[in-house]
């Protein structure tokens, strides 16, 4: 086990200090009428500004200088400003948004969500609960945006955007890291130059992770191949270049029993059956496996302990129907504007400037760019930083991905294909018997 020199870790920061100030007291163009409004965050987002890292400033008791910025913003929309911590559960925002609506009260201007396209979406924009934003976006607002946000993914539904970048934070794509050291010892190929190549495939990578177990004497797991959770199954469909839902004449018709989609459960499930069960917890960073798929932005911690090993950072592998890798989206935060606001033009043009999310509020993207990558990333060699790079900015996102884990996909409906698959069930057979239940869902949740 080796220790890196040259290890360039610094702790997750998804916001920035030095490239960004208060905006000065300029007129925005809109007028709220000396009006309160209201901003829910997630609550561990309460210290996140555009004024510097977690933990520096504070919403909800500023400081003089986020002070100085709130009044700034005031100013220029005429309107005092709330920022409050909301509760992220998808079912409670649902209801309350859906009560709010109809009595024609809601407490909030925009809230700010990471789960919300998963499963709370679906029903709020179907019950028209949510103000569409195409026609309120500016032209150029991706283009003026940070790099690493510029995507769409998971930012629209059915085709419609209807959630935006508020604090910059949280866009969080999937990959594979791999134990450098391990690979070093073991004269394994290296996924960088796989993936170079080209040659980054499942076969591949179950190849390398079923040559990576190690065994005690007795014949126990010592060492995983991979720590996966199948889980994360329908995020894999991306990687093998395809959805699980198709439209057919306006409806959200479910098909699961694709050789895509078959292919990437094959897989998967030996490939599980190289990681022990699996589910290895904490000790997957700290020697109990030679690969884990995860989030990227998040792993490995940043501990003393699992600096013990070096790692590498790749994208998921390609299945054998596309020749393309993909990022699948596992989670963003990104707010919305209830229905319940009269002025959501300008509610959107305010969250911009407050939380100064894009140019011109940005004053130097190039400098703010410099500093994003400094603060919010680890990476132990320029390899990683670049699959991380192309990997925010190539996110993709699989169309009701969290619904499919209410349509019956999710929790031991996950677990029952896995072992009727893993038992050796015709997997096509084992498919075509849920799908009627999700089906079942999405009619019931999407195609009224």
């Amino acid at each position: 086990m080796k220790r890196s020199s040259t290890v360039l870790i610094v702790v997750m920061a998804m916001v920035l200090a030095l490239s960004v100030s208060p905006v000065g007291a300029t007129s925005s163009g809109y007028d709220l009428g000396g009006r309160t409004v209201t901003l829910a965050t997630c609550p561990w987002q309460m210290t996140t500004t555009p004024l510097g890292t977690p933990g520096t400033y504070d919403w909800s008791n500023p400081d003089p200088r986020l002070q100085a910025h709130i009044d700034a913003v005031e100013e220029a929309f005429n309107c005092e400003i709330q920022v409050v911590g909301h509760s992220d559960n998808f079912g409670q925002i649902v209801e309350e948004l859906q009560a709010g609506v109809m009595a024609g009260s809601y407490p909030y201007d925009m809230v700010q969500v990471y789960a919300w396209q998963e499963w709370g979406e679906p029903i709020a924009v179907l019950s028209d609960l949510v103000w569409p934003l195409d026609d309120i976006l500016p032209e150029d607002y991706y283009e003026k945006l940070p790099a690493s946000y510029r995507s769409t993914a998971a930012l629209t539904f059915q085709g419609t955007t209807y959630r935006f970048e508020v604090l910059n934070s949280y866009a969080q794509a999937v990959g594979v890291l791999w134990n450098m050291d391990m690979f070093e010892e073991e004269g394994m190929e290296s996924p960088y130059e796989l993936y170079r190549a080209g040659e980054w495939t499942y076969e591949k990578m179950l190849e390398i992770s079923r040559d990576m177990v190690a065994t005690d004497a007795e014949g126990t797991m010592t060492r995983a191949g991979t720590a996966v959770s199948i889980g994360s199954n329908p995020q894999w469909f991306l990687s093998n270049g395809v959805g699980f839902t198709k439209n057919v004449d306006g409806r959200v018709v479910v098909d699961i029993t694709s050789p895509e989609i078959v292919a990437v459960w094959e897989f998967l499930i030996d490939l599980y059956a190289t990681g022990g069960g699996g589910e290895i917890g904490a000790d997957k960073y700290h020697g109990g496996a030679a690969m884990v798929v995860d989030i990227i932005p998040f792993g490995p911690p940043p501990d003393a302990a699992t600096q013990t090993y070096r790692w590498g950072l790749v994208p998921l592998p390609k299945g054998p129907h596309t020749d393309d890798y993909a990022a699948p989206v596992w989670q963003r935060h990104s707010g919305f504007i209830p229905k319940t606001v009269d002025e959501p033009e300008a509610i959107f043009e305010l969250t911009q400037m407050l939380f100064q999310s894009r140019e011109p509020y940005i004053e130097d993207m190039e400098e703010w760019e410099m500093d994003y990558w400094d603060n919010n990333t680890w990476a132990f060699d320029r390899d990683s930083f670049r699959v991380k790079q192309w990997a925010e900015r190539n996110m993709e996102y699989v169309d009701f991905c969290g619904a499919s884990y209410a349509g019956g996909w999710g929790g031991e409906g996950t677990w029952r294909i896995h072992s009727r698959i893993a038992a050796g069930e015709d997997p096509t057979v084992v498919l075509a018997e849920q799908e009627p239940l999700m089906q079942a869902y999405f009619d019931d949740v999407v195609n009224k």
